[in-house]
């Protein structure tokens, strides 16, 4: 049975699949290898780029980081409803600042969704990016 291959776009920023394994790249351009298991990369990832989490990088890292802080350590079913939510949400928020998102924003949000007859998916999107921010503010 072939392991099925994760495409880079899908991956952290910085994080790249190379010759089965993944990798680190820094701004220096230097490759460090992680690991070939992707949960596994992941945490080593998230160990290189805590210290540069800020706020002022945007929610596309706080996204990231609660995919694989949080998402990885649930139910393989809760893992696989929520995955799917999260691209709409990078899509959405993904060049604001935490700080900049406004009920206003998450409002004009689940109206775009329910206009694309999706108004269940977008209220359960809202609850995830809900928890996103709880568990950042931990």
């Amino acid at each position: 049975m072939t392991r099925p291959r994760k495409k880079n776009r899908d991956l952290p920023p910085r994080m790249y699949l190379k010759h089965g394994a993944y990798y680190y790249v820094t701004p220096a351009k230097k490759w460090i290898r992680l690991s070939s298991n992707l949960e596994e990369a992941k945490r080593k990832w998230v160990e290189l780029e805590a210290p540069c989490m800020m706020p002022s990088q945007g929610m596309l890292a706080l996204l990231n980081r609660y995919s694989v802080e949080v998402l990885a350590n649930k139910s393989p079913k809760t893992r696989q409803l929520q995955e799917p939510q999260m691209k709409p949400l990078e899509a959405a928020f993904g060049d604001m600042r935490p700080d900049e998102v406004r009920p206003v924003h998450i409002a004009q949000y689940l109206d775009y969704r329910a206009s694309k007859d999706a108004p269940v998916a977008g209220n359960r999107e809202k609850q995830l990016l809900s928890h996103v921010f709880t568990m950042a503010m931990r």
